[in-house]
């Protein structure tokens, strides 16, 4: 890929080919659980039997849904596979809550997604349906410039695009203004594309605990084509790069 190549280094950023954990069989635990991923050289030799008692406990959730509940999970899951950015946002917001029982529901909710984004890789010849692209760099060097002039690229080529951006929160007030949508003016009101900024929270890595699962979700909704874009930081991510880098497919 020399063309986002050259412009990552045009901007100070580094993009290296890196590990892709969505072919992990780990990748169904760590959306559940949010307690366990894969990284570099720990996949081979792996079994997941705690996974399964997880999907296990996940099947006895979904008979216990009331009818409301069921009708709200059914709701979002036909909007998503329909490409509704609408149920994207509302599935996305219902995986980062912290309600005890919303969770579970986010649980059910990503155990369909993935059961489905499945049923497309198996039609695909066992290829993942989406590209991951990762994006670090300092504030203010250009990383919400560069995301929508390659999205407005990506867009104009026939591509599905989702965005997931990560603010920096206040370590007093834990609040973010979550305002790199609002750089993205263009790419914004393209109907190809779709923007989620979410705030990091505290979360080491430059990226949310939960952006593992709204990659998945992106993906669900049919967007090719994932990027997403880390907290700025003044000295780069360091060691704790490790976590986005096993989120995507290039870095």
């Amino acid at each position: 890929m020399p063309f986002i190549y050259y412009k990552m280094r045009r901007f100070g950023f580094s993009l290296l080919r890196t590990h892709t954990v969505i072919r992990c069989c780990c990748l169904h635990q760590r959306v559940l659980t949010g307690s366990h991923t894969c990284y570099r050289g720990a996949v081979r030799g792996h079994s997941c039997q705690q996974g399964r008692a997880v999907s296990k406990a996940v099947g006895q959730q979904i008979q216990d849904l009331s009818g409301p509940e069921q009708r709200l999970l059914s709701k979002l899951q036909e909007g998503l596979i329909g490409g509704q950015r609408a149920s994207l946002a509302e599935s996305i917001t219902l995986v980062e809550t912290q309600h005890p029982r919303k969770k579970e529901l986010a649980q059910v909710m990503l155990q369909r997604v993935l059961a489905y984004r499945k049923e497309q890789e198996s039609r695909n010849g066992g290829k993942p349906v989406a590209f991951r692209v990762g994006l670090s760099g300092p504030p203010g060097a250009g990383k919400s410039s560069f995301i929508e002039v390659l999205g407005k690229m990506l867009t104009a080529r026939g591509h599905k695009v989702s965005v997931l951006a990560v603010d920096p929160s206040s370590c007093t007030t834990g609040g973010s203004l979550l305002g790199d949508k609002t750089r993205m003016t263009e790419l914004s009101r393209d109907m190809n594309a779709f923007i989620r900024p979410s705030p990091a929270s505290g979360t080491l890595g430059g990226v949310t605990r939960t952006t593992n699962e709204a990659i998945v979700l992106c993906e669900g909704a049919g967007y090719d084509i994932v990027l997403v874009e880390t907290v700025g930081h003044p000295r780069g991510l360091g060691q704790d790069g490790v976590i986005p880098r096993g989120h995507v497919s290039q870095w």
